[in-house]
C-alpha cells in the first residue's frame, strides 16, 4: 500500500510539475489561466472577469506580472482574474480578431460576454482593482420606506436585505447579487429608516436578513459579515435552485458520455459530481463554478453522474448516493479521491489542486467503473473527411538567410536587399513577422526581402543590439542603411525609396524609336498609359545595369502601330541586341508580371551575362504562420541575446495612433508590382 501510494504521490507530483512549466502564471498564483474553451465558459459563467492577454515572450507581459499578480487577493470575491497566453491558445488567430488585439499585454473587463471595455490605464495594481471595482455591475436595490414593501412583495422569489448605517455594500456582496441574480432579489436599507428597520425586525447594524419563497419572517444570518465563505453559503441556502441545463459541465448519462467527456477527452483528472437529485442542484453549481476558475483548467474534465441511477458505478468508489459527493478520478492509474469539504466553489478548487499534489492519499479501483445501460447518447465526433485539392506549391518571397549563404545572396547581388536580423522566441519579432511577410510578397522579388536569425557572426559584424533589427542593403552593400519601418506600408515605401527613378519614359514615337536602335545592348520597353515607371520596372533596370537597357513609353497605340505590334496595351517589348529598326520586337505574353517571370523573360535575350534568375529565387521559403502573432506592439525591441525586451525608438515600433492594419492598404495602386492592370 505504501508503495501505491509513492507511485501515485510521485505521478501527482509530476504532473503538477508539467501544469506549472506549462503557465506563465502559477497554479497557486490565483490567475485563472484560460483557453479558447475556458475563456467562453468563465465571461459567460461569471458576472466579473478581468483577463489578461498575453504572450510569454513579451517585454511588456514580462514587467506587468508582478502587478497582475497581486490582484487575485484585491480583488478576491469580486471577480475572476484570468490570463489568456495568445501564442498558445489562439495559432489561427480567431480570439485576436474576435476581441480586436491590437498589442500585448491587452487587458479587458468582461461583464458578460456583450459587455467588454478595455483597460489603457497605470499598470499598478491598484489602479486595476479601481478599474474592476469602478465599473462593477452591483444589482443591490437601494430602498426606502417607499419602496421596502413592494420590494417584499415580489412573489416567486426569495429576497436578501442587507441593513447597514451607509450607502457603501461590500463589492462582493454585489458580486453575489449579480451571480444569484436569477435565484434571488438582493436589497440595502439604510438604518436610519428607523420605521422600515422596526418593520423587518432589525435591532443591530449592518445585519443581513433574508426572506425564503412564500414566507413572510425573515432568517437572519448569524456570523460575521467578513466571512465571505459563509455569507455564499447562507444566500445559496435560501435561493431557489439553480437550473441544472444552465450549467458548462456535462452530464454523463452514459458510457458513451463517459469516455467522450473523461477518458478520451484528453484530460488528465476527472472530477465526477454524482448528484442523488434533492438538495444536490446547489452543490452541482457550485462544482461548476469551481470548473471555470480552477487554475490550468485544461487538465481536467468536469461532469455531473444521475447517482440515483448510477448506484453501482457510485458503488465502485466506495460512495453511497445519500448525499451529493464529488469524485477525483485519475482515471490512467485507476486511482482517486473522494472529496470532503463544504460544497462551495472555493473549498472544491483548493481541495481538487491538493489532489493533485498528492496531499491526500488516493484509493485504487479493482475495475474500470462503467454506467449502467446500453445507450449511445455521445457518439463520437465524425472527422470529415476533406476533399484534396491539387494546390499550386506556394511562393514566399522571405528568404531563410544564414552565414553560409548571406555574402553570396546579399552581398554579391546587384539586388536590393531588405533584411531582418531576428531571434526565435523574440515577441517583436513575430509581431513584426506578418508585415514583414506581407511587404516582401506585395513586392514579389522587385526587392529581395530574407531573415537571418541567431548568427553571431552577422550580428557582431553589423553591430546588432536588439532585435528585430532591419537593414536595406543597396548596390554599395558596404552601406547598409537602418530602417525603422515596422507596417506592410512602411517597409514597401522605404525599401522601393532605394530603387533607381532614372527609366526613361519616352513620350513620342521619335524618341522610342531612336532610344530602340541606339546601342549594341538588349532593350527591354514597357507600353502602357502612365507617366512614370512602376516598381518592377525599376527594379529591373538596376538588375540589368550594364547589360541591357530598360524603358517606358507612355503613348500605347502609336508605338505598337510604330513597330508592327497586334497586341493592346500594357505589354512588355525585348528588343534584342544589334536591333536596327528592321523586324519586329519579341512580345510578353504572359499576364504574370512579377520580377520573377520578367526576370526569366528579360534573360533569354541578355544571354551569359544576365543575372541569374536562381539567385533570385528563394533559397529556402519562410512558413510565415509559423512566426508571426497577427497583432501590433508598443515601440520596442528584444535583446539580441536575452529573452527580455526594452523599449528602443531605434528599434522601431508600430506607430502610436496608427495601427498596422490601417496602413497595410496605403500602398499606392499605381506603384503596385504584382497587378498587371497597374503598369
Amino acid at each position: 500500500m505504501a508503495n501505491h501510494f509513492r507511485a501515485v504521490s510521485l505521478f501527482c507530483l509530476y504532473l503538477q510539475c508539467l501544469i506549472i512549466q506549462a503557465s506563465f502564471y502559477s497554479s497557486n498564483s490565483g490567475v485563472v489561466d484560460l483557453n479558447s474553451v475556458t475563456l467562453a465558459k468563465t465571461i459567460k459563467t461569471h458576472p466579473v472577469v478581468l483577463v489578461e492577454f498575453y504572450t510569454p515572450g513579451c517585454g511588456h507581459c514580462q514587467q506587468l506580472k508582478p502587478s497582475y499578480l497581486q490582484l487575485p487577493k484585491l480583488l478576491k470575491d469580486i471577480a475572476v482574474v484570468a490570463a489568456f497566453d495568445v501564442s498558445g491558445n489562439d495559432k489561427n488567430g480567431e480570439i485576436q480578431r474576435k476581441y480586436k488585439l491590437t498589442g500585448f499585454p491587452t487587458i479587458k473587463l468582461f461583464l458578460g460576454p456583450k459587455t467588454i471595455i478595455d483597460y489603457s490605464g497605470n499598470r499598478q495594481a491598484d489602479d486595476m482593482a479601481g478599474f474592476v471595482k469602478r465599473f462593477f455591475p452591483s444589482k443591490v436595490e437601494h430602498l426606502t420606506a417607499s419602496t421596502l414593501q413592494s420590494f417584499l412583495d415580489i412573489p416567486d422569489m426569495p429576497k436578501a436585505l442587507l441593513v447597514g448605517p451607509t450607502r457603501v455594500i461590500p463589492f462582493f456582496v454585489q458580486s453575489l447579487s449579480v451571480t444569484l441574480l436569477k435565484r434571488l432579489r438582493f436589497g440595502h436599507l439604510l438604518s436610519s429608516e428607523k420605521e422600515s428597520v422596526l418593520k423587518v425586525g432589525v435591532t443591530k447594524f449592518p445585519s443581513l436578513i433574508a426572506f425564503r419563497t412564500g414566507e413572510a419572517n425573515p432568517i437572519t444570518f448569524d456570523k460575521d459579515l467578513a466571512d465571505t465563505v459563509a455569507v455564499k453559503s447562507f444566500l445559496n441556502s435560501v435561493s431557489l435552485p439553480p437550473d441544472i441545463s444552465s450549467l458548462s459541465i456535462f452530464n454523463i448519462s452514459d458510457n458513451s458520455c463517459l469516455r467522450k467527456y473523461c477518458m478520451d477527452s484528453g484530460a488528465q483528472v476527472c472530477v465526477l459530481g454524482l448528484n442523488p437529485g434533492a438538495g444536490g442542484s446547489v452543490a452541482l453549481a457550485a462544482l461548476d463554478e469551481a470548473s471555470t476558475s480552477i487554475p490550468n483548467r485544461q487538465w481536467y474534465s468536469f461532469g455531473w453522474i444521475d447517482a440515483r441511477k448510477q448506484a453501482s458505478f457510485s458503488g465502485s468508489f466506495g460512495v453511497i448516493p445519500d448525499a451529493f459527493k464529488i469524485v477525483i478520478w485519475f482515471h490512467r492509474k485507476m486511482k482517486y479521491v473522494v472529496y470532503t469539504g463544504s460544497m462551495d466553489a472555493d473549498s472544491i478548487t483548493k481541495y481538487i489542486s491538493s489532489a493533485v499534489t498528492g496531499k491526500f492519499p488516493p484509493s485504487t479501483l479493482e475495475a474500470e467503473p462503467k454506467l449502467d445501460g446500453d445507450s449511445i447518447n455521445c457518439p463520437p465526433t465524425p472527422v470529415k473527411q476533406q476533399k484534396q485539392k491539387k494546390m499550386s506549391k506556394p511562393i514566399s518571397f522571405n528568404t531563410r538567410l544564414n552565414d553560409n549563404n548571406f555574402d553570396k545572396l546579399v552581398l554579391k547581388s546587384k539586388s536590393i536587399w531588405m533584411v531582418v536580423f531576428a531571434r526565435d522566441n523574440c515577441g517583436y519579432c513575430q509581431q513584426l513577422a506578418p508585415h514583414w511577410a506581407k511587404a516582401a510578397d506585395s513586392l514579389q522579388g522587385a526587392i529581395q526581402f530574407g531573415t537571418i536569425k541567431d548568427s553571431p557572426i552577422k550580428f557582431q559584424k553589423y553591430s546588432i543590439t536588439g532585435v528585430p533589427t532591419v537593414m536595406l542593403f543597396h548596390p554599395d552593400k558596404t552601406k547598409p542603411v537602418p530602417c525603422n519601418e515596422r507596417t506592410k506600408a512602411g517597409l514597401w515605401k522605404f525599401a522601393t525609396g532605394f530603387l533607381p527613378n532614372d527609366v526613361p519614359v519616352l513620350k513620342t514615337v521619335a524618341a522610342a524609336q531612336k532610344w530602340a536602335n541606339s546601342s549594341d545592348l538588349p532593350k527591354f520597353v514597357l507600353i502602357s498609359k502612365k507617366s512614370s515607371a512602376p516598381v518592377v520596372l525599376r527594379s529591373l533596370a538596376l538588375e540589368y545595369t550594364g547589360v541591357a537597357k530598360v524603358a517606358a513609353v507612355s503613348f500605347s497605340n502609336q508605338a505598337l502601330k510604330a513597330w508592327s505590334v497586334n497586341v493592346t496595351a500594357p505589354c512588355f517589348l525585348a528588343f534584342p541586341k544589334g536591333f536596327t529598326g528592321n523586324g519586329a520586337p519579341t512580345v510578353y505574353n504572359n499576364s504574370d508580371v512579377s520580377f520573377q517571370a520578367l526576370n526569366r523573360f528579360f534573360s533569354t535575350f541578355v544571354g551569359p551575362s544576365a543575372p541569374s534568375a536562381k539567385a533570385r529565387a528563394v533559397s529556402k521559403p519562410i512558413d510565415a504562420s509559423s512566426e508571426s502573432a497577427p497583432s501590433e506592439s508598443t515601440p520596442g525591441s528584444c535583446s539580441a541575446t536575452t529573452s527580455q525586451c526594452s523599449v528602443s525608438e531605434s528599434a522601431g515600433g508600430f506607430p502610436k495612433d496608427q495601427s498596422a492594419n490601417d496602413m497595410d492598404e496605403q500602398i499606392p495602386r499605381d506603384q503596385s508590382a504584382i497587378n498587371k492592370d497597374e503598369l
